[in-house]
């Protein structure tokens, strides 16, 4: 992990040059990395975001939704049913996030609340 979620205290950009909260962690990763699914689910949405890239949001049992910046190749349609383990896509560009590493830019919701993703998984 490049960038840990942290809501509360901000991190430094190297793109913006500036401190911003993370609603998410970074996981290093070459471009072309496949991005695997953490859970069985849906795909709710697939959008395209000037700062963040390709964003496909996946929901999941338990009110929990996973979100998957900056992806390419996207393996799947909205709607489509997910599998836990399945290559979703793979590692592209985060234009917000330029001039880090390449690298996964991931985040969870519960019930409509970002929250961490260590925590989700019980890893941290």
């Amino acid at each position: 992990i490049i960038k840990n979620f942290d809501l509360e205290r901000h991190q430094f950009s190297k793109t913006f040059g500036d401190m911003r909260r993370h609603s998410g962690i970074d996981i290093l990763a070459v471009a072309g990395t496949p991005a695997l699914i953490t859970a069985n689910g849906t795909v709710k949405s697939i959008a395209e975001d000037p700062m963040m890239g390709t964003i496909v949001t996946l929901s999941h049992a338990g009110g929990y939704e996973s979100i998957y910046c900056g992806l390419e190749d996207i393996k799947y349609n909205e709607g489509d049913e997910v599998k836990i383990g399945s290559v979703l896509g793979v590692v592209g560009e985060i234009p917000s996030e330029m001039l880090d590493e390449d690298h996964l830019h991931f985040e969870i919701k519960k019930d409509g609340q970002t929250i961490s993703p260590l925590e989700a998984f019980n890893m941290y």
